[in-house]
């Protein structure tokens, strides 16, 4: 417990985070996502604790922002470089407390393990020998039964100490994954990524180049290169004359300014053809702008004029619909005025037949 208790300063206030990333940015890193609760080890695998204690990390373990010293061939370090080192040290020390509380916890394990065979003897031989005394029972049975409370209270703290180390070291993966998308956001591709994790691994430190000190070495040559060509260019035309064409020091520049006027040449042209086309696209975009405003306002009256057609149909079908019921009312008349013809034409039938029957009566 007393290295478990060691530990417990270490930085463990990290933003929680999903394991099992760091696979992704070619980081060499140990699989902290096996059960916190497993009592053993792989067989198979070689101890971390061992691992990380070799001298193939020490170099990197030691390389920290403070003692760097920049020269002109190999800068400062960048804040993310010198953050990538902080987070690679904070993991190796977090691997190194979680190995040791697995450890302990396994050793506290046994130990319980042995304590609860040596219980269940005891309460055997008690079972099976009753003429023991109590007397000389109780105090053995009383020790070994606050050793399991003191161990299985140890076990618990153990576990409990285990959970959050491996909490811490997920939050610890997670904040090295962030600056390892940040640091690819910044370089363009991963390849620099991989390179400077190989680089704090101790694997490939004297041949690495980081990018500060790729761009000093570049501008340099930069520099070099053009005090060279500014040298030689005067120079040019006099060594022309007095030597032939192949012998001439000056031949290579000037053929290398006239490749540079024919790329010159090439990329105008290719500006001019991109504005002609520009200049081209920009008149059929003004020109379907201008269709586009005309279709719009031909749509617009048209819609108005459907509106107009639409309250003219509501009107004729209001009066059609009068009309119709004109119409049914007028043939209702109709009908009802020939019934009444009709009885009052039967009124006058009989009023003659019974004229006509007086008349033969009379005579």
């Amino acid at each position: 417990m007393s290295d478990s208790d060691s530990n417990d300063g270490h930085e463990t206030d990290v933003p929680a985070v999903q394991p099992n990333a760091d696979s992704d940015y070619g980081l060499d890193l140990p699989d902290f996502t096996q059960d916190a609760y497993s009592t053993q080890a792989p067989k198979s695998k070689i101890p971390l604790k061992k691992a990380l204690s070799t001298s193939t990390l020490l170099p990197a373990l030691k390389r920290t922002p403070s003692n760097v010293i920049a020269t002109p061939d190999f800068p400062k370090p960048t804040v993310r470089e010198a953050k990538i080192i902080e987070l690679s040290k904070k993991l190796r020390n977090m691997t190194l407390a979680l190995e040791r509380e697995k450890s302990s916890k396994t050793d506290l394990s046994n130990k319980l393990k042995v304590l609860q065979t040596l219980s269940e003897k005891t309460a055997t031989d008690s079972a099976t020998s009753p003429h023991v005394s109590n007397t000389s029972a109780n105090p053995s049975s009383t020790a070994m039964a606050s050793e399991l409370k003191s161990v299985k209270e140890k076990l618990v703290q153990t576990v409990r100490k285990l959970e959050e180390e491996r909490i811490a070291n997920q939050s610890l993966k997670s904040e090295l994954r962030n600056t390892q998308k940040a640091l690819v956001m910044e370089i363009g591709d991963d390849r620099g990524v991989h390179a400077g994790a190989k680089v704090l691994d101790g694997l490939m430190a004297a041949g690495w180049k980081g990018r500060a000190q790729q761009i000093h070495i570049l501008k340099e040559r930069v520099k070099e290169l053009s005090l060279r060509a500014s040298a030689t260019l005067p120079a040019a035309p006099v060594l022309q004359r007095q030597l032939p064409a192949d012998s001439n020091p000056g031949f290579e520049s000037h053929r290398s300014n006239q490749t540079q006027h024919q790329q010159q040449d090439n990329l105008r042209r290719i500006s001019e053809r991109r504005q002609e086309t520009h200049d081209q696209l920009h008149a059929d975009f003004n020109t379907l702008t201008n269709e586009h405003s005309e279709l719009k306002l031909k749509y617009e009256g048209t819609i108005a004029r459907n509106k107009c057609l639409d309250k003219e149909i509501k009107s004729l079908k209001s009066k059609i619909q009068l009309l119709i019921d004109k119409a049914t009312n007028d043939d209702k008349l109709i009908k009802a005025m020939h019934s009444e013809l009709e009885y009052h034409q039967g009124l006058r039938d009989m009023k003659k037949k019974e004229e006509r029957k007086l008349e033969t009566v009379t005579f």
